[in-house]
């Protein structure tokens, strides 16, 4: 038997935006490349973000992050993660001849296409990975409200 799926137009505008912003990170860290580590001002770590029957759950690759800058804020539907990277100070006094990661400060938004528990999200960082759950919303507080009809 066929499964109906009820279709959901803004669904669309959400992987769209994030399609968009992604472009724009991977965009700005080529130019961020170009850059020398102390004097570039942002770039983007790369994350995993999937949705299962129960939450969000994002994945994002900060190693060698300084956990004191480390911040992650959530309001109306969007999650920002904010923090710095420190570049070595044993390296500046050194002959480099390769610096591929990327340091300094960067901020990351993530639009979470659901409501989700806001006060009970979760972060963990293991390993250089920042691991954050995002519970949904299991009953959304939609306000019923009846109309009244006037006859004529």
């Amino acid at each position: 038997m066929p499964v109906i799926i009820k279709w959901n137009p803004t669904d669309d505008l959400f992987v769209l935006n994030e399609t968009f912003s992604q472009m724009l990170d991977q965009v700005s860290n080529i130019f961020q490349q170009r850059k020398t580590p102390e004097t570039s001002s942002a770039w983007a770590p790369i994350a995993d973000m999937y949705e299962t029957d129960n939450a969000f759950i994002l994945h994002i690759e900060l190693a060698g992050i300084d956990k004191e800058t480390l911040e992650i804020l959530f309001q109306e539907g969007a999650l920002m993660i904010r923090g710095k990277r420190p570049f070595n100070a044993h390296m500046q006094s050194a002959k480099i001849h390769r610096i591929e990661r990327m340091y300094g400060l960067f901020q990351r938004t993530f639009w979470i296409p659901a409501p989700v528990e806001a006060q009970t999200i979760t972060a963990s960082y293991d390993r250089g990975i920042l691991n954050i759950y995002l519970p949904k919303l299991t009953h959304p507080d939609v306000e019923q409200v009846k109309i009244p009809i006037t006859f004529k």
